[in-house]
């Protein structure tokens, strides 16, 4: 129950459960207002996304340390950091294509972002994916 303030004391896990929301965009042009219906992710479900998403692994490199020869990732490799910032970005695409709550074409989640890639504007795209990141407690520095 709310007290005066409307702040609610947790009482059980229920009311820590998927919220059914929307994130509002201002579509350029017309300058109308979207509503685009989404919902959270439970914590179960946004470690399967990350366990979804194939991760590079960094190339080896050999470095001496303390004298001797030992192999180390090297995570300052080109190869490595655009693989790393690929992989980030399909797991944009799968949190976006997860909460979304319209009908997307496909087969599979796989055709569903292939959808997505071709049917939605980089101008709501890029929107959706961070308030989506907001929603769920990331956020950028």
């Amino acid at each position: 129950m709310a007290d005066k303030h409307g702040v609610i004391t947790v009482g059980s896990l229920d009311e820590l459960d998927v919220i059914e929301t929307h994130i509002e965009l201002l579509r350029p042009g017309d300058k109308r207002t979207l509503r685009v219906p989404v919902r959270t992710l439970t914590q179960g479900e946004l470690l399967g996304l990350r366990k979804a998403v194939k991760w590079p692994t960094p190339p080896q490199m050999m470095l001496k340390v303390n004298g001797r020869p030992q192999m180390q990732p090297n995570y300052d490799d080109d190869g490595y950091k655009q693989a790393l910032e690929d992989a980030s970005l399909q797991a944009q695409k799968l949190l976006v294509l997860r909460c979304l709550q319209i009908p997307i074409p496909g087969e599979d989640e796989t055709a569903q972002i292939a959808t997505l890639d071709a049917k939605i504007g980089a101008w709501a795209m890029l929107p959706l994916m961070r308030l989506l990141n907001e929603l769920h407690g990331y956020t950028q520095a």
